[in-house]
């Protein structure tokens, strides 16, 4: 009798140690963004720019979907942008924006992380997924181009 409680005892540590392992690998992972670019100036006159770029265009919309850090120092967001292509694609675009340097903030990273296309269900997460070239090379032209009218990305 002894020995099935210790074999049963066991048995339940390990299935919570798989538990935890399992959670905290599916949390702690990040997927290579399919590209970077690279902001000239803070994560605040960004968003400000990608605002400004938005109420250019009626069909675009962005959400601010996470935001790490504080209001005094500047901090780390993600971006959700969706917007309607000229052949009424409905596209989704994810950001990760970030400060290149914590001390000095007048230069941002900006890793997309998501292209997607809703309406004929390609894209992804990553650069080789079908259908993400095109879709970053629409990126590029529709808002990359613009945000650079509005600041500068390089």
């Amino acid at each position: 009798m002894g020995r099935v409680l210790i074999i049963i005892y066991i048995f339940i540590i390990l299935i919570a140690l798989g538990t935890v392992v399992y959670f905290l690998g599916g949390i702690s992972r990040q997927t290579t963004p399919i590209r970077r670019y690279e902001y000239q100036g803070s994560v605040k006159e960004l968003v400000l720019d990608i605002s400004r770029y938005t109420k250019l265009r009626p069909n675009v919309k962005y959400f601010i979907t996470d935001t790490i850090g504080d209001i005094k120092e500047d901090y780390a967001i993600r971006v959700s942008l969706e917007l309607i292509a000229n052949n009424d694609d409905t596209l989704e675009f994810d950001l990760k924006i970030e400060p290149k340097d914590k001390l000095v903030s007048t230069r941002t990273n900006v890793y997309l992380t998501k292209a997607y296309n809703k309406t004929n269900i390609s894209g992804g997460y990553q650069a080789k997924s079908e259908g993400v070239k095109t879709l970053v090379d629409f990126f590029n032209s529709d808002f990359v181009h613009n945000i650079r009218k509005l600041g500068a990305v390089e």
